[in-house]
């Protein structure tokens, strides 16, 4: 990122919105979401960090990081030249304490991420040794995540429900308050570069209609994911710019494979995959703001490798639904509000191919009963991969990638090349096992990708050193806004 000019004079409080949910708590290992994390990555530090630009490893409180050779412990080297917001200086009794802290969180998520090692251990000040439970060649990529934080003993020692916001971060605590706002100060003894924002407010404004208003009144200098009707008016703004960019939340359609019926032919699974107009989906669903996926992986992921796709075709579709064992069947496709009219526009597509269909469209709360509960043929939905290749296997783990996966003609290779994946320390090897992961999934037709959503933002004219993540979670740090040149 390009640093502050010293020429230039900026805005001393920067004002910014983050999404619909409101944040819930100012400790680190408490919150995995997004709306949280965005807040630690302003206070706290990691051992790594992921550039979400590049999706490339860098240094963070770690200076560097090595495997033994059977890929079961990892050596981390620590910075030496920096103190926490209490005066604290950061060492690798930190690191250790968070580690015996974190084991015992109640967010499923973190704890796990902790609980994958099986032992942590200073050596001297500055290196600590992680052993895994099992090798896992992703284990620098899940240290970066913003819940991976680094607490002080000392500050949660003296003060269990305060001592977890003191961190290393560029940015301090300044004021909490619940479903409306949180405040942050700038940490003038910080390490690293610093910024000329002293204060930083992150505004909770649940309604996306008033987030875009309170942009163009200039209430705020960053509105998070404003209504696309509103576009041409903030285009069209003079004070203010559209930031755009390309998600990695894939939004998909699946199988519900422990059911029976015609989904478990795959002549019967392509047909319907060839039956779908991407394009129109798109259009019609999105107003056309989105990109069509062809791989069910995130742009943004380890491994990456787009596919081929299913191409729009009826005569293709006739012809493979001709070879199937359907025999008239109406096939239920259950979504709910944000995914119903994705469903309805695929429900008439599939009418034109000579597939009966209808939408089984209930409010949230319903869904996630019927989702559970396996009670559907087939359904749209999203998913938000990490930057790890293996977070693929996170989808299969449970609840649509699950029920998808148990009946997929492929899913023990699949299962066998994650695995192995996961452990190969070779990056063209890996590379190459997910990529062909990612081949099997598209032949198998179970789980179809549909397409990568936008995310539009208005700014305050001139609004610079936001880092916009194609997972959303947003990094505000070095937010900063010129006010002369």
């Amino acid at each position: 990122m390009k640093p502050a000019d010293p020429k230039v004079e900026y805005k001393k409080e920067i004002i910014v919105t983050a999404g619909t949910a409101a944040f819930e708590s100012v400790d680190p290992q408490a919150k995995s979401s997004f709306q949280n994390t965005r807040h630690y990555q302003m206070t706290h530090e990691r051992l790594t960090y992921l550039n979400p630009i590049t999706s490339e490893l860098q240094p963070m409180l770690a200076t560097e990081w090595s495997a033994s050779a059977d890929g079961l412990t990892w050596t981390f080297k620590l910075r030496e030249d920096v103190t926490f917001h209490n005066g604290e200086k950061f060492t690798a009794d930190d690191v250790v304490f968070t580690w015996e802290r974190g084991k015992e969180s109640a967010n499923s998520s973190v704890k796990s991420n902790y609980n994958m090692v099986a032992n942590c251990v200073a050596e001297g000040d500055y290196t600590v040794k992680m052993t895994l439970e099992t090798p896992n060649a992703d284990f620098p990529f899940t240290r970066s995540f913003p819940y991976m934080a680094v607490l002080n003993r000392e500050a949660v020692a003296a003060d269990a429900e305060k001592g977890v916001m003191v961190g290393t971060g560029l940015w301090k605590w300044g004021e909490h308050v619940q479903n409306d706002h949180d405040t942050f100060v700038r940490n003038d003894a910080y390490w690293g570069e610093t910024t000329p924002t002293e204060k930083l407010t992150i505004q909770h404004i649940p309604e996306t209609a008033s987030r875009t208003v309170a942009a163009e009144t200039g209430e705020v200098d960053m509105a998070y994911s404003v209504s696309t009707k509103s576009l041409d008016d903030i285009r069209e703004n003079p004070d203010l710019d559209l930031v755009e960019v390309d998600t990695i939340s894939l939004q998909y359609y699946s199988w519900n494979m422990e059911r029976q019926g015609p989904w478990q032919d795959a002549n019967f699974r392509k047909a319907v995959a060839h039956s779908i107009d991407w394009d129109s989906v798109i259009i019609g669903w999105k107003n056309g703001f989105a990109q069509r996926a062809t791989s069910f992986w995130s742009h943004a992921q380890y491994g990456y490798a787009p596919q081929k796709g299913y191409d729009y075709s009826v005569d293709t579709a006739k012809e493979l639904l001709a070879k199937s064992t359907y025999n008239g069947e109406d096939i239920e496709i259950l979504a709910f509000p944000g995914w119903s009219t994705c469903a309805l526009i695929m429900s008439d597509m599939l009418a034109k191919v000579g597939i009966k269909s209808h939408v089984n469209d209930v409010n949230s709360a319903t869904y996630t009963t019927l989702a559970a509960d396996g009670e559907y043929d087939m359904t749209c939905y999203q998913f938000s991969f990490t930057a790890p290749g293996s977070d693929f296997t996170r989808f299969l783990a449970g609840g649509q990638g699950s029920r998808a996966h148990v009946g997929a003609p492929n899913a023990a290779k699949i299962d066998e090349l994650c695995a192995k994946a996961l452990q190969e320390t070779d990056d063209a090897k890996r590379k190459a096992m997910y990529a062909e992961v990612q081949k099997l999934v598209e032949d198998d037709a179970v789980m179809v990708p549909i397409l990568y959503g936008k995310s539009f933002n208005a700014v305050s004219k001139g609004l610079e050193g936001i880092v916009w993540a194609p997972n959303t979670d947003n990094d505000y740090r070095y937010a900063r806004l010129p006010i002369s040149k």
